[in-house]
């Protein structure tokens, strides 16, 4: 029998590219400012693209520990890509419960006068009441390359296709929904919007197209709740966050099934 709803565990999960707070502000002030939004919108788990710590832009702060101390997620993996500025860039995952198995996976890419910046997949393993699960966080190649987009989400079904627990991956595809690399994705994720409805992501204060998205793997009875882009956070970056609430059976449940 099907558990009870009110019996499932519920989770909250947000993806941000922040444009390394450059938007609003300038240097540490502005990634305070996307902490406040993340904050705000209090996710169980975050997964943030372009991000980066240790740099000049932010006044060479540590901007992983300024991160955990306003949203108050006191656990972290910084899936880096490359050395900028004086500091670190990549994307970020914040939990507010222990994460284990933390994995970067570089993703490919053929380097063209467009797309000269490495890619990867951040996955780290964590659970909530009981009820584990892995979460990830990607950005893929933008500007023209389809071949190392449809390359990249290849390899991420590939990467993901033997983990033990459902999956959650946030991320700037840099790719539409119907797009070729996207369907590759839903091969195993699904966006977890409901009725098709996910919303526009990118170009701020006015959104004009849809490339971050959250999706899932409808294993074990996962299944969304609500799905809502954040656009009350329209001068912080470039992008809008974007937000899942899904429910899973918990582990109580699933025996007595």
């Amino acid at each position: 029998t099907p558990p009870d709803e009110k019996d499932g565990v519920l989770v909250k999960v947000m993806s941000y590219n922040i444009y390394s707070g450059q938007k609003a502000y300038s240097g540490k002030k502005g990634m305070e400012a996307i902490a406040q939004v993340i904050k705000k919108i209090n996710p169980d788990l975050a997964g943030l693209q372009e991000f980066e710590t240790k740099t000049n832009k932010v006044g060479k702060a540590d901007i992983i520990a300024l991160m955990k101390e306003v949203t108050g997620m006191p656990y972290a993996f910084f899936v880096k890509t490359r050395d900028v500025d004086g500091g670190e860039y990549g994307n970020l995952i914040l939990s507010k419960y222990p994460i284990s198995d933390e994995v970067n996976y570089d993703l490919p890419r053929i380097e063209t006068v467009e797309d000269v910046h490495p890619r990867s997949m951040g996955v780290v393993k964590t659970e909530k009441d009981g009820k584990g699960f892995y979460f990830g966080v990607t950005h893929l190649s933008h500007v023209g390359n389809e071949t190392n987009r449809i390359n990249q989400t290849t390899t991420i079904i590939e990467k993901t296709k033997g983990l033990d627990e459902p999956m959650i991956l946030t991320g700037d595809f840099n790719a539409l929904a119907d797009s070729g690399p996207m369907k590759i994705l839903y091969e195993r994720f699904e966006i977890g919007c409901l009725n098709g409805n996910y919303g526009l992501t990118t170009g701020t204060p006015v959104p004009v197209k849809a490339i971050d998205f959250v999706l899932y793997t409808p294993d074990e009875g996962m299944s969304p709740k609500a799905y809502d882009v954040y656009y009350d956070a329209y001068v912080e970056s470039d992008h809008f966050p974007v937000c899942l609430l899904y429910t899973s059976p918990s582990p109580r449940d699933k025996r007595q099934s």
